[in-house]
């Protein structure tokens, strides 16, 4: 069940950066909001403009800023959302590359910052259980009423278990990981997605999304930092998968976008 992964010259370019800003305390005369003042710093140290908190922060976002002493480090995505606020200044930020195959689940646990790859976890596919191969697991979704809740239960267990394996062998624990990429053939991509699969058991096998989806991981049942965002790549064909897109873009990032993900 072990897969490695091997090293490739990239430019590091992550969905995820981290900036860190401070901003002064309120006052009687101006009570701006907190996150309002940090938004506000975020546009004019760097240029970020009209970043948006995840709601699921703001319980939390007072506290940090106090503990901070009003200063703090702010995860965001694709320079448009906030997905973490911590307390003074961070360095550290960690993503999970995954790939779902019928057989065999492989999690890597990455640096955003340098690429590393700093923790490998792999596990057999529990969806075996209800199916060896993907016509079969197409079927026990369409013929049982639990069936795709099932097999969607079964990953999501998996790539749980495995996110705390990885965590625990780099010295972390899975709510400092915000960012997360999924690759699988069309059937998994579905079964992840909680997407009935039953169209890709017949002709002409048409997926119900072709492009990538991005969604938040707890929206997946995945335990991770609270805003953690996913990440899907796109499906090429019913049975050509993002799995594919993946080797395309990590074999030759050089190549335009039509020809690499058709």
């Amino acid at each position: 069940m072990r897969k490695a992964a091997t090293e490739r010259a990239i430019v590091i370019d992550p969905a995820i950066r981290l900036f860190y800003v401070e901003v002064v305390p309120p006052t009687l005369e101006h009570q701006l909001g907190d996150w309002d003042r940090i938004a506000a710093e975020l546009d004019a140290r760097f240029g970020l403009k009209d970043v948006r908190l995840d709601p699921v922060l703001l319980g939390s976002l007072q506290k940090i800023v106090r503990q901070g002493k009003w200063g703090v480090t702010v995860t965001v995505w694709q320079d448009r959302e906030a997905v973490r606020v911590q307390p003074g200044y961070v360095e550290e930020a960690f993503g999970l590359a995954v790939d779902i195959g019928s057989t065999t689940v492989a999690m890597h646990l990455c640096d955003l910052r340098t690429g590393a790859v700093l923790a490998t976890a792999s596990r057999m596919n529990p969806q075996v259980a209800y199916g060896e191969d993907l016509m079969s697991r197409v079927s026990y979704c369409d013929d049982r009423p639990d069936g795709l809740a099932t097999l969607h239960g079964a990953i999501i267990a998996a790539l749980n278990e495995l996110a705390a394996q990885a965590a625990a062998d780099a010295g972390i624990t899975t709510d400092a990981i915000t960012d997360i990429v999924l690759v699988g053939n069309t059937v998994m991509h579905h079964i992840l997605l909680n997407v009935p699969p039953r169209e890709l058991g017949q002709s002409p096998f048409g997926p119900a999304i072709s492009d990538a989806v991005d969604i938040k991981a707890r929206d997946l049942g995945l335990k991770l930092a609270p805003g953690a965002q996913a990440h899907v790549l796109p499906v090429e064909a019913g049975h050509v998968g993002s799995d594919n897109v993946g080797v395309i873009l990590a074999e030759e990032p050089e190549r335009p976008r039509q020809t690499r993900c058709g």
